[in-house]
């Protein structure tokens, strides 16, 4: 489960104070973590992850990769410092939220159900007190308890009859709903028949996009010290990248927008840690759609265009 919103917008406080205290004792928070830690924190365990500011982080592959493992089922083994490895089987449900999608690859956004929170514009979430949700959390076991036969044959029909992966997703939650309805759902959310799939140059720009950062030194603004998604600093800041690659830019023949990108300065400071980092990226970025090479008095007579509407709609405003 992922949930996504703005700084600000209330992730960190719906985890502290909606599902920490609602799981109670069957939830694990772990926010910054690496894989070996989070295999410790739940070996055996069966407790509920909540991973919170899950942004983009050379460990978080590997954690990422851990929830793939718990969704298709599998074992994770880890080497230690002695001849022997650990190994961990990994069966839970994990809880990431961040400003930015962090998932790094299709397989791991098909296996996951993506809830973008709203601006609540001002109404305020009551919390009624650890005794009421240990209630509601006692209440919701015994129910599920209860109807388990009846939840793993509609949820077992609902796969048997699709061989979409997000529909798998959500069977169970589709035959909760049912349950507690008492009539069947004949349409599914419009979402379960959207892909996340896209072309390797897309992944690339999502993951240069998606990276945090800082604003160039000697720019003051409010990103001057905590780092943000590059994306999210060009929105505010056009040219507060330039130094690492990135420039929002305007040509004057079309009057349009558009972002251009120096593949080698990219490179150094947005990929290191990737599987881009060995790769020759300016092929990559001359493929995607509506790209052309300009010259750039900043980043050079080599840099790559892309126009910034296309960037809105990958990362829209909330």
């Amino acid at each position: 489960m992922y949930i996504m919103a703005k700084r600000g917008y209330g992730k960190s406080f719906f985890f502290k104070y909606a599902l920490e205290k609602f799981f109670g004792g069957l939830a694990v928070r772990l926010d910054k973590t690496s894989a070996y830690a989070l295999g410790n924190a739940i070996n055996g365990s069966g407790k509920i992850p909540l991973l919170d500011d899950f942004e983009k982080d050379r460990r978080n592959a590997e954690v990422i990769n851990s929830m793939k493992i718990a969704n298709q089922g599998g074992k994770k083994n880890l080497g230690r410092y002695n001849s022997s490895n650990l190994t961990f089987d990994i069966k839970h449900m994990f809880y990431f939220n961040s400003i930015l999608n962090s998932l790094t690859d299709a397989a791991a956004r098909s296996r996951s159900l993506i809830f973008r929170l709203k601006n609540s514009s001002g109404n305020k979430f009551k919390y009624r007190g650890d005794e009421e949700f240990g209630r509601l959390l006692a209440r919701s076991v015994a129910t599920i308890i209860k109807n388990w036969e009846a939840i793993e044959k509609r949820a077992a029909g609902i796969r048997s009859a699709s061989d979409n992966r997000n529909i798998h997703n959500i069977a169970y939650c589709v035959a909760l709903l049912e349950i507690v309805s008492e009539k069947q759902i004949e349409e599914f959310p419009e979402f379960v028949y959207s892909s996340e799939e896209s072309e390797d140059e897309i992944k690339l720009l999502r993951t240069i996009l998606e990276t945090l950062t800082v604003l160039d030194s000697g720019t003051s603004d409010r990103f001057s010290y905590d780092k943000f998604p590059a994306v999210e600093i060009l929105k505010d800041h056009p040219h507060g990248l330039v130094d690492k690659g990135l420039d929002r830019t305007t040509i004057r023949e079309t009057e349009k927008e558009y972002l251009a990108i120096s593949a080698s300065r990219v490179k150094r400071n947005f990929l290191g840690d990737t599987e881009y980092r060995f790769q020759d990226i300016r092929e990559y970025l001359r493929n995607l759609p509506g790209s052309f090479t300009r010259r750039h008095t900043k980043l050079g007579i080599n840099a790559i265009y892309f126009p910034w509407e296309e960037v809105m709609k990958m990362f829209p405003d909330e």
